[in-house]
Protein backbone atom coordinates (compact mmCIF):
# COMPACT_ATOMS: atom_id res chain seq x y z
CA UNK A 1 0.00 0.00 0.00
CA UNK A 2 1.04 3.91 -0.62
CA UNK A 3 0.39 5.46 3.35
CA UNK A 4 -2.29 7.41 1.84
CA UNK A 5 -3.66 8.09 5.12
CA UNK A 6 -0.62 8.00 6.93
CA UNK A 7 -1.13 9.71 10.61
CA UNK A 8 -4.44 9.80 10.07
CA UNK A 9 -7.10 8.65 12.95
CA UNK A 10 -10.41 7.39 11.66
CA UNK A 11 -13.63 6.07 12.99
CA UNK A 12 -15.74 3.80 11.09
CA UNK A 13 -19.00 3.27 12.41
CA UNK A 14 -21.07 0.05 11.03
CA UNK A 15 -17.69 -1.48 10.87
CA UNK A 16 -18.00 -5.13 11.28
CA UNK A 17 -18.81 -6.20 8.19
CA UNK A 18 -19.59 -5.99 4.71
CA UNK A 19 -18.86 -2.53 3.36
CA UNK A 20 -18.05 -1.23 6.79
CA UNK A 21 -15.27 -3.81 7.52
CA UNK A 22 -13.61 -3.21 3.58
CA UNK A 23 -13.28 0.38 5.05
CA UNK A 24 -11.46 -0.49 7.61
CA UNK A 25 -9.00 -3.13 6.45
CA UNK A 26 -8.24 -0.46 3.60
CA UNK A 27 -7.71 2.46 5.50
CA UNK A 28 -5.52 0.69 7.95
CA UNK A 29 -3.44 -1.04 5.32
CA UNK A 30 -3.04 2.68 4.13
CA UNK A 31 -1.60 3.60 7.26
CA UNK A 32 -4.63 5.03 9.18
CA UNK A 33 -5.08 4.05 12.80
CA UNK A 34 -8.80 3.17 12.79
CA UNK A 35 -11.58 3.08 15.35
CA UNK A 36 -13.70 0.01 14.18
CA UNK A 37 -17.44 0.79 15.86
CA UNK A 38 -20.06 -1.32 15.35
CA UNK A 39 -22.49 -3.70 17.79
CA UNK A 40 -21.68 -6.72 16.33
CA UNK A 41 -19.08 -7.55 19.19
CA UNK A 42 -17.49 -10.99 17.59
CA UNK A 43 -17.30 -9.96 14.43
CA UNK A 44 -15.48 -6.38 15.39
CA UNK A 45 -12.89 -8.06 17.81
CA UNK A 46 -12.27 -10.60 14.65
CA UNK A 47 -11.67 -7.57 12.36
CA UNK A 48 -9.50 -5.53 14.59
CA UNK A 49 -7.27 -9.36 15.36
CA UNK A 50 -7.15 -9.72 11.44
CA UNK A 51 -5.69 -5.90 11.16
CA UNK A 52 -3.30 -5.64 13.90
CA UNK A 53 -2.17 -9.46 12.98
CA UNK A 54 -1.11 -7.98 9.46
CA UNK A 55 0.68 -4.52 11.13
CA UNK A 56 -2.01 -2.35 11.48
CA UNK A 57 -3.64 -0.14 14.51
CA UNK A 58 -7.25 -0.58 15.09
CA UNK A 59 -9.19 -1.17 18.44
CA UNK A 60 -12.80 -2.28 18.74
CA UNK A 61 -15.45 -0.48 20.50
CA UNK A 62 -19.66 -1.21 20.80
CA UNK A 63 -21.51 1.81 19.65
CA UNK A 64 -25.12 1.80 19.17
CA UNK A 65 -25.48 4.61 16.61
CA UNK A 66 -28.63 6.24 17.78
CA UNK A 67 -27.23 7.02 21.19
CA UNK A 68 -25.07 10.46 21.66
CA UNK A 69 -23.63 9.35 24.32
CA UNK A 70 -22.66 6.40 22.68
CA UNK A 71 -20.91 8.39 19.83
CA UNK A 72 -19.28 11.07 22.32
CA UNK A 73 -17.79 8.09 23.94
CA UNK A 74 -16.39 6.41 21.41
CA UNK A 75 -14.84 9.78 19.59
CA UNK A 76 -13.56 10.48 23.27
CA UNK A 77 -11.84 7.27 23.54
CA UNK A 78 -10.44 7.34 19.58
CA UNK A 79 -9.14 10.53 20.98
CA UNK A 80 -7.24 9.17 24.38
CA UNK A 81 -5.39 6.54 22.22
CA UNK A 82 -4.55 8.28 18.69
CA UNK A 83 -5.50 11.93 19.23
CA UNK A 84 -8.17 14.01 17.29
CA UNK A 85 -10.38 12.08 14.48
CA UNK A 86 -9.06 13.36 11.00
CA UNK A 87 -11.84 11.15 9.20
CA UNK A 88 -15.39 10.59 10.29
CA UNK A 89 -16.49 7.19 7.93
CA UNK A 90 -21.04 7.08 9.03
CA UNK A 91 -21.32 3.85 7.60
CA UNK A 92 -23.71 2.02 10.05
CA UNK A 93 -27.15 1.59 8.53
CA UNK A 94 -30.47 -0.56 9.10
CA UNK A 95 -32.99 -1.53 6.18
CA UNK A 96 -36.63 -1.57 6.69
CA UNK A 97 -38.24 -3.25 3.47
CA UNK A 98 -42.27 -2.21 4.00
CA UNK A 99 -43.10 0.08 1.09
CA UNK A 100 -45.02 3.19 2.64
CA UNK A 101 -48.48 1.87 2.70
CA UNK A 102 -47.27 -1.05 5.21
CA UNK A 103 -44.95 0.98 7.03
CA UNK A 104 -45.68 1.16 11.20
CA UNK A 105 -44.85 4.12 12.70
CA UNK A 106 -41.97 2.38 15.25
CA UNK A 107 -40.57 0.71 11.94
CA UNK A 108 -40.05 4.51 10.44
CA UNK A 109 -38.94 5.70 13.35
CA UNK A 110 -36.42 2.67 14.38
CA UNK A 111 -34.78 3.47 10.48
CA UNK A 112 -34.41 6.91 10.67
CA UNK A 113 -32.93 6.68 13.62
CA UNK A 114 -29.47 4.66 12.55
CA UNK A 115 -29.73 5.81 8.97
CA UNK A 116 -29.82 9.35 9.56
CA UNK A 117 -29.82 10.62 12.85
CA UNK A 118 -27.05 8.14 13.90
CA UNK A 119 -25.37 9.96 11.18
CA UNK A 120 -26.35 13.08 12.73
CA UNK A 121 -24.66 12.67 16.09
CA UNK A 122 -21.42 11.21 14.72
CA UNK A 123 -20.97 13.91 12.16
CA UNK A 124 -22.09 16.20 15.65
CA UNK A 125 -19.34 14.44 17.76
CA UNK A 126 -16.10 15.17 15.09
CA UNK A 127 -16.92 18.39 14.68
CA UNK A 128 -15.68 20.64 17.10
CA UNK A 129 -12.43 18.45 17.12
CA UNK A 130 -12.23 19.05 13.44
CA UNK A 131 -12.68 22.58 13.31
CA UNK A 132 -10.23 23.27 16.03
CA UNK A 133 -8.10 21.30 13.93
CA UNK A 134 -8.44 23.08 10.87
CA UNK A 135 -9.51 19.71 9.09
CA UNK A 136 -11.29 17.22 8.74
CA UNK A 137 -13.26 14.61 6.27
CA UNK A 138 -16.46 13.26 6.65
CA UNK A 139 -17.95 10.24 4.45
CA UNK A 140 -21.11 9.19 4.61
CA UNK A 141 -22.34 6.29 2.73
CA UNK A 142 -25.36 6.98 1.54
CA UNK A 143 -26.98 4.96 -1.63
CA UNK A 144 -28.34 5.13 -5.22
CA UNK A 145 -32.19 3.54 -3.76
CA UNK A 146 -33.26 6.86 -2.29
CA UNK A 147 -31.16 9.26 -4.31
CA UNK A 148 -30.54 8.29 -8.11
CA UNK A 149 -33.26 5.51 -8.53
CA UNK A 150 -36.01 3.84 -6.31
CA UNK A 151 -37.64 0.68 -5.50
CA UNK A 152 -41.51 -0.20 -4.45
CA UNK A 153 -39.97 -0.92 -1.09
CA UNK A 154 -38.28 0.08 1.75
CA UNK A 155 -39.71 3.41 2.10
CA UNK A 156 -38.38 4.24 5.29
CA UNK A 157 -34.77 3.88 4.37
CA UNK A 158 -34.58 5.58 1.14
CA UNK A 159 -36.14 8.83 2.81
CA UNK A 160 -33.26 8.65 5.13
CA UNK A 161 -30.51 8.03 2.70
CA UNK A 162 -31.59 11.39 0.84
CA UNK A 163 -31.69 13.06 3.78
CA UNK A 164 -28.46 12.14 4.67
CA UNK A 165 -27.05 13.18 1.48
CA UNK A 166 -28.63 16.76 2.05
CA UNK A 167 -26.86 16.62 5.28
CA UNK A 168 -23.83 16.31 3.52
CA UNK A 169 -24.11 18.93 1.41
CA UNK A 170 -25.22 21.04 4.26
CA UNK A 171 -22.11 20.66 6.57
CA UNK A 172 -20.11 20.92 2.88
CA UNK A 173 -21.22 24.24 2.60
CA UNK A 174 -21.56 25.27 6.71
CA UNK A 175 -18.02 23.95 7.62
CA UNK A 176 -15.86 24.38 4.76
CA UNK A 177 -13.45 27.46 6.02
CA UNK A 178 -13.12 25.44 8.97
CA UNK A 179 -11.16 23.02 6.76
CA UNK A 180 -13.83 20.47 6.92
CA UNK A 181 -14.56 18.59 3.57
CA UNK A 182 -17.89 16.07 3.82
CA UNK A 183 -18.86 13.85 0.77
CA UNK A 184 -21.10 10.98 0.18
CA UNK A 185 -20.96 7.32 -1.06
CA UNK A 186 -23.76 6.44 -3.06
CA UNK A 187 -23.62 2.67 -3.44
CA UNK A 188 -25.31 0.45 -5.77
CA UNK A 189 -26.22 -3.69 -5.76
CA UNK A 190 -23.61 -4.34 -3.34
CA UNK A 191 -22.69 -8.20 -2.88
CA UNK A 192 -22.49 -8.28 1.23
CA UNK A 193 -24.02 -10.44 3.68
CA UNK A 194 -27.47 -8.87 3.77
CA UNK A 195 -28.71 -10.17 0.05
CA UNK A 196 -28.05 -13.61 1.34
CA UNK A 197 -29.95 -12.86 4.84
CA UNK A 198 -32.90 -11.57 3.05
CA UNK A 199 -32.13 -14.51 0.35
CA UNK A 200 -32.33 -11.59 -2.81
CA UNK A 201 -28.77 -12.78 -4.09
CA UNK A 202 -29.79 -14.51 -6.92
CA UNK A 203 -32.51 -12.01 -7.78
CA UNK A 204 -29.82 -9.31 -6.99
CA UNK A 205 -26.95 -11.46 -9.53
CA UNK A 206 -29.74 -11.84 -12.20
CA UNK A 207 -30.76 -8.10 -11.95
CA UNK A 208 -26.92 -6.74 -12.04
CA UNK A 209 -26.50 -8.85 -15.60
CA UNK A 210 -28.09 -6.12 -16.94
CA UNK A 211 -26.06 -3.25 -15.79
CA UNK A 212 -23.42 -1.50 -18.09
CA UNK A 213 -20.87 -2.90 -15.52
CA UNK A 214 -22.41 -6.36 -15.62
CA UNK A 215 -21.72 -7.76 -12.03
CA UNK A 216 -22.78 -6.83 -8.66
CA UNK A 217 -20.36 -4.45 -6.45
CA UNK A 218 -18.16 -5.79 -3.82
CA UNK A 219 -17.53 -3.84 -0.62
CA UNK A 220 -13.71 -3.10 -1.71
CA UNK A 221 -15.33 -0.94 -4.77
CA UNK A 222 -17.13 1.20 -2.20
CA UNK A 223 -14.13 1.11 0.57
CA UNK A 224 -11.68 2.82 -2.50
CA UNK A 225 -14.35 5.61 -3.31
CA UNK A 226 -14.40 6.13 0.57
CA UNK A 227 -10.41 6.38 0.53
CA UNK A 228 -10.53 8.82 -2.55
CA UNK A 229 -12.80 11.09 -0.42
CA UNK A 230 -11.30 10.95 2.75
CA UNK A 231 -7.45 11.32 1.44
CA UNK A 232 -5.27 13.86 0.24
CA UNK A 233 -6.28 13.51 -3.30
CA UNK A 234 -9.66 14.85 -3.01
CA UNK A 235 -8.74 17.95 -1.03
CA UNK A 236 -11.04 19.82 -3.76
CA UNK A 237 -13.49 17.95 -3.20
CA UNK A 238 -16.49 18.66 -1.01
CA UNK A 239 -20.32 18.69 -0.96
CA UNK A 240 -20.08 15.69 -3.83
CA UNK A 241 -21.92 12.26 -3.90
CA UNK A 242 -19.68 9.50 -5.38
CA UNK A 243 -22.20 6.93 -7.55
CA UNK A 244 -20.64 3.74 -7.13
CA UNK A 245 -22.78 1.23 -9.16
CA UNK A 246 -21.88 -0.02 -12.19
CA UNK A 247 -23.69 2.58 -13.98
CA UNK A 248 -26.90 0.86 -12.90
CA UNK A 249 -28.65 4.45 -12.06
CA UNK A 250 -27.69 5.96 -15.70
CA UNK A 251 -29.36 2.94 -17.42
CA UNK A 252 -29.69 -1.41 -18.06
CA UNK A 253 -27.63 -2.47 -21.02
CA UNK A 254 -29.38 -5.12 -22.95
CA UNK A 255 -27.33 -8.63 -23.42
CA UNK A 256 -24.74 -8.64 -26.54
CA UNK A 257 -26.26 -10.15 -29.83
CA UNK A 258 -25.04 -12.98 -31.20
CA UNK A 259 -23.71 -11.68 -34.43
CA UNK A 260 -24.32 -13.93 -37.49
CA UNK A 261 -22.21 -13.85 -40.73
Amino acid sequence: MSGRLDGRNVLVSGAARGIGAAIARLFAAEGARVAVTDIRDREGQALVAGITSTGGRAFYRRLDVSSREAWDEARQETENRYGPVDVLVSNAFTMSQPALADLTEPDWTASLQVNLTGAFHGIRSVLPGMRQLGRGSIVAISATNGNETALPANAAYQSAKAALSSLVRHVAVTYGHDGVRANAVHPGGIRTSMLTEEDILPMAEAMATSFPVPRLGEPDDIARAALFLAGDEAAYITGTSLVVDGGASVGTTPPPQEHVS
